[in-house]
């Protein structure tokens, strides 16, 4: 525990875990973490509860039903749950009561997951990218709801680009006034595609600089009032 006003350590716990652990650690709420073993055969939810830190260890096989798999923990920001990919299959596993898991979906041919996007008032969305033949397949879902899809889309895409690495989602308010959604993917060969409505809206050819990672930021925010996200066809109004 740190004090918020003057970063002074009031209290420090330890906790040892012999098998040690592999590649990212999820953080799925304020007080549990997600990780894989060193084998990377079994799943561990770590839990800080009443100051003590609680191990709960799942065998990966238990949960995709495969006894040679060889898994990692995909580094999205999705609350309350976390994407598990395979060499086949993308795992979406929510982290339940005293550190259990549910299987929520299991998809084929998945490519990248991004995080969670709140686009209205306690709602939340999230979009995964899938290959198929020459074509990538967006969607958008609802972070509560598995039933449905917000946006379901096929793209054309050149295979020379590769697989898609990222991909990033932001909204906007159409005429109608429904939710709207367009996606920044960046691709293998490091070029970056925006695409909206089935399209690729723009493109930018960034193989020739190495890009080495992607952030996106929506600045500013707000301008008197106006959301960029409110805005469709054109920037007059937020300008």
């Amino acid at each position: 525990q740190i004090n918020a006003k003057n970063g002074e350590l009031l209290k420090h716990n330890s906790a040892a875990f012999s098998s040690g652990f592999f590649g990212e650690i999820s953080l799925v709420s304020t007080d549990t973490l997600v990780a894989l073993d060193a084998s990377r055969t079994i799943l561990v939810s770590i839990s800080f509860r009443d100051g003590e830190i609680i191990f709960h260890q799942t065998h990966v096989s238990d949960l995709v039903q495969d006894s040679s798999v060889m898994a990692v923990i995909l580094p999205s920001k999705l609350t309350g749950m976390f994407a598990l990919k395979t060499s086949s299959i993308m795992v979406f596993i929510k982290v339940a009561d005293e550190g259990n898991f549910e299987v929520l979906d299991k998809i084929v041919h998945v490519a990248a997951v991004s995080d969670a996007l709140s686009f209205s008032e306690g709602q939340q969305a999230f979009a995964l990218v899938q290959h198929g033949g020459s074509k990538i397949h967006l969607t958008v879902k609802l972070r509560h709801d598995w039933s449905s899809d917000l946006l379901k889309e096929s793209i054309e895409m050149d295979n020379q680009r590769g697989l898609v690495h990222k991909v990033f989602i932001n909204n906007y308010i159409r005429t109608d006034r429904s939710h709207g959604f367009r996606a920044l993917i960046v691709m293998e060969d490091h070029s970056l595609l925006l695409l909206q409505q089935g399209e690729i809206v723009w493109t930018r050819e960034d193989g020739l600089a190495s890009v080495l990672d992607v952030t996106t930021s929506e600045l500013p925010v707000e301008k008197d009032g106006v959301s960029v996200a409110k805005v469709e066809h054109n920037l007059f109004e937020w300008l």
